[in-house]
């Protein structure tokens, strides 16, 4: 005999992502994010973001989430928030790579699900750099590195490179020098 858990009220769920919000490294988030992060479906977490926004307690702009400045700070950390942070690793880390790839001049001559084409592949990597790049795991950085790093401006790479080489790695600790040279700062290197 099974036993189905009856899905939460839509006030509960929009609760839960409003806890869970404060652990998006960025100013606003997409929805594919939003649901990453809730571990909910886009239409789950779509509904939730509307009452939230309904209630005043967030804001949308441009089809993202504004992340309330005040709510990285009274996130708890948790095992929740934990969850909820690896599952919005995953989801960014999976999508910065095959937007790099589909967006790279030499890419496929197919598009890589989610994006079907290589201009909207550009368009996800550039609304989601500036997050991509607060993100201060190392891990992260050196699986995203060799995927995107070639595509950045020098001063991007350089902060990429920088988190990706603290673990140690001498590939990464190449393609730091690498760009410190182009940036003509030899004496980093």
């Amino acid at each position: 005999r099974m036993h189905h858990r009856a899905a939460p009220a839509p006030a509960e769920q929009a609760g839960s992502l409003l806890r869970l919000l404060g652990v998006y490294p960025g100013p606003s988030a997409a929805l594919g994010s939003v649901a990453a992060l809730a571990g909910v479906s886009r239409p789950v977490a779509r509904a939730a973001v509307t009452r939230l926004a309904a209630d005043g307690l967030v804001d949308t702009v441009g089809g993202r989430v504004v992340v309330p400045a005040g709510l990285r700070a009274a996130t708890a950390d948790n095992a929740q928030t934990r969850a909820a942070r690896d599952r919005l690793l995953h989801h960014l880390l999976t999508r910065a790579i095959a937007a790099a790839a589909v967006a790279a001049p030499d890419g496929p001559a197919v598009a890589l699900p989610p994006f079907r084409s290589a201009a909207g592949a550009r368009s996800w990597l550039a609304a989601e750099l500036p997050t991509l790049l607060t993100i201060p795991d190392p891990a992260f950085a050196l699986r995203l590195a060799p995927a995107l790093g070639d595509q950045l401006a020098d001063d991007d790479a350089l902060l990429l490179y920088q988190r990706a080489a603290a673990g140690g790695d001498p590939e990464m600790r190449l393609q730091l020098g690498l760009t410190l040279c182009r940036l003509g700062r030899h004496d980093a290197g």
